[in-house]
Order: C-alpha cells, then structure tokens, then sequence
C-alpha cells in the first residue's frame, strides 16, 4: 500500500488522547527564600532600640516533619464530628435505627437549613518543600481519583516515583487504589469551596531512595518545564520579637502564700503564726 505522507498514530495513543480531560496549568506558589541577613542586629548604647527590617523578615527553619494541627483546626474538627455523628444517629450513645428513623432524624436537623453548594472548589497541593499547586476544578465534575492523573500529566516532570494525597486533620489518605473512592467527586467531600491537599511520596519499591530524598523538605520537588519560571514567592511569616517595653511580669503568687491566704486575709502581726485548724477539718488532716 502507498504511504499518504500522513502519520501514523497507534491505536493506544489516540485512544488516551481522546478520553483525556483537559486539565487546567496550575498555579504554583514557591516557599519564601530565608534573608541573607538573618542575624538581627545588636543595638548598642547610643543607637535606638528599634529592631531592625531584617530581624522582623527571619524565616523559621522548616521542618522536616508533616505538618501538625493547630488547636483551632483540632476544635473544628471535633466539632464537625460530633456534629455529624448526631446528624446520622451514630456514636456509642446512639440508639439503634431502622432507615426508616435514621431519615427521619437526619430531616430534623435539616429543617430550617439551605446547604451552601459550591460549583467550583479551589485545591491547594501542599509538597513536601512547602511548594503549592493550585486548581480552580468543578466540584460536581470532578473525580477524587481523577487528581492523580492531573497532577501527572499538568504539574509533575516525567518518571516521578508513586505518591500518595492527604487531608490533615485528622489524616486522611486519598489512595489511589482506595475502592471507596471510586466514583466519588471532591464536592462529596466536604471540603467547602476550598482545600488544602498535601502530597507524600511513596517510600516503596524501586523507587525508594529517591521518595525518601524527595520528602526532605530542602529537596527541590520534580516540576514540569516552565512551570517553576511563572511561580509565585510566597511572603515569609512575620515573626513578633516579643515585648519590647521592657516591663516585668508579675510573678504568680508563691504555694505557700496562697496556702497562708487560704481561709481569709492575713493581718499585720499574723505573719510567722500558725493558723488554727476548725475541729471540724481536724478528721481530714493527714
């Protein structure tokens, strides 16, 4: 047969490059560079005690663990799961009901609620360097699982070794192979009209010395070509220099005198004399 001059695309490749979403070019946010002069400056006699521009731009030093919670995260999500728990009629004080009554008790608290529904859901990836991924994508549209492959093909180079997506608090893992996720789209998820998703990469396998050197966060993370070139600096975190006014704190009341208070006001003579015990506490004196 005579060659048209036109190319030939294998089965294969026309078929992924027709099931393929377009995904949307993410919007990367670099961390904040540490100053170069991160000493602060000792302010002597005769200059003022103002601190200095450089001393207030000091960047922490990063931790090379995952990130912890705050307590106001902690008490947000305790509270979202007993509020959950109370709405599906669940939990170790929870009677036992048949589908009938548990429709019944979930209506009960949605009387008088309009859920706030969100079209699109603003997710940000969180990678071990403190580098971020951010997507606009449609909350009804748009797959759980369907992250995995977008993250691939949009924002990491090639040949990158397996990871894993996380919701923090409490930890969540997104697995890709996790069955229960199956189908499910990121507006089922809860996460409002945004998110923040942190990215691990799987110690495991072939690839393990390098996931292990890709989790330090001082290791540049596997960007695709350009995308490093529009990113963002992030601004450092202001760091307060504590109180500047120079102005003892009270101390707190010794045990000893709060012991000698205990009972009523101590006069001026009644220092160094021992107090008298009421016959009534007497029995429950060691």
């Amino acid at each position: 047969m005579a060659n048209s001059g036109e190319p030939t695309i294998p089965p294969e490749t026309s078929q992924t490059a027709a099931s393929s979403p377009a995904w949307p070019t993410p919007r990367v946010f670099l961390p904040p560079t540490a100053s170069t002069s991160a000493q602060p400056a000792v302010a002597s006699s005769s200059t003022s005690s103002t601190p200095s521009s450089s001393a207030s731009r000091i960047v922490p030093p990063v931790s090379t663990e995952d990130p912890k919670p705050t307590a106001e995260e902690i008490k947000a999500a305790y509270a979202s799961t007993l509020e959950r728990n109370q709405r599906a009629g669940i939990g170790p004080d929870a009677p036992l009901m048949t589908k009938a009554m548990r429709e019944k008790h979930e209506a009960k608290f949605d009387k008088g609620k309009t859920k706030k529904t969100y079209q699109e859901v603003r997710v940000r990836f969180r990678l071990p360097d403190r580098t971020q991924l951010e997507y606009t994508l449609p909350s009804a549209s748009t797959q759980v699982l369907d992250l995995y492959p977008m993250l691939r093909s949009t924002a990491f180079s090639d040949s990158v070794p397996p990871f894993v997506l996380y919701t923090t608090p409490p930890r969540q893992d997104l697995a890709e192979r996790d069955a229960r996720l199956k189908g499910k789209k990121i507006g089922d998820m809860g996460w409002g009209g945004a998110a923040v998703v942190s990215v691990r990469w799987v110690e495991e396998g072939a690839t393990s010395a390098e996931a292990k050197k890709l989790n330090r966060s001082d290791t540049t993370q596997p960007l695709r070509e350009g995308l490093r070139e529009k990113a963002e600096r992030m601004e450092p975190p202001k760091m307060g220099l504590g109180d500047e006014s120079g102005a003892a704190t009270p101390a707190a009341p010794s045990s000893s005198s709060a012991v000698r208070t205990l009972g009523g006001g101590s006069g001026s003579g009644g220092q160094g004399e021992e107090k008298k015990i009421p016959k009534w506490f007497k029995g429950f004196k060691k």
